[in-house]
């Protein structure tokens, strides 16, 4: 992962994703759903291919840059509804998730529900406060000071407030 730097603004595409919270360290940070990868403050989140096949035998062929048209990899990005969905899962375990919006900068590829990139960067981090409110183990006040981290707004989102949010984003992308 490298610094992060200020991508080129007229070229960066601001998208909405779901993270899971993990606890790293003593300290909560955004962990990607479907991947075993954490999202480091203050870092550039840089895609590449995790996929098993290739990751078996990448000492041996050819690997390929994030996103890659002949595959599925890369840091994802979808509209805010879809987001939402994803945040709002089932949950396993004392796993909890948080939602907000990501620039893409970088090698960005259209998808039919968002974006794949290669650079990636939390712009804000939305904690839904009723998927944290009966969990000891992951306090709603200690994940949100520790995502403060990240150097981005890290808002607290009542069910009717999320909604509300949600309905407006909906509006907006029709």
């Amino acid at each position: 992962m490298s610094e992060v730097g200020a991508p080129d603004a007229a070229g960066a595409i601001v998208g909405w994703r779901a993270w899971t919270i993990a606890e790293i360290d003593g300290r909560f940070r955004l962990r990607s759903m479907v991947a075993p990868t954490v999202w480091e403050p203050l870092q550039a989140f840089e895609g590449e291919c995790l996929r098993p096949g290739l990751r078996l035998f990448r000492r041996w062929s050819a690997t390929h840059e994030a996103p890659w048209a002949g595959c599925q990899c890369g840091v994802y990005a979808t509209d805010a509804v879809t987001a939402a969905t994803y945040a709002s899962g089932p949950a396993f375990g004392a796993e909890r998730r948080v939602l907000g919006t990501v620039a893409l900068w970088g090698l960005v590829a259209e998808c039919e529900r968002g974006w794949r990139a290669s650079d990636a960067y939390p712009c804000q981090i939305m904690i839904p406060e009723h998927r944290f409110g009966d969990e000891s183990s992951m306090p709603l006040e200690a994940v949100a000071l520790d995502l403060m981290d990240y150097g981005v707004p890290v808002s607290l989102l009542g069910e009717p407030e999320l909604d509300e949010l949600l309905r407006e984003e909906a509006a907006a992308e029709a």
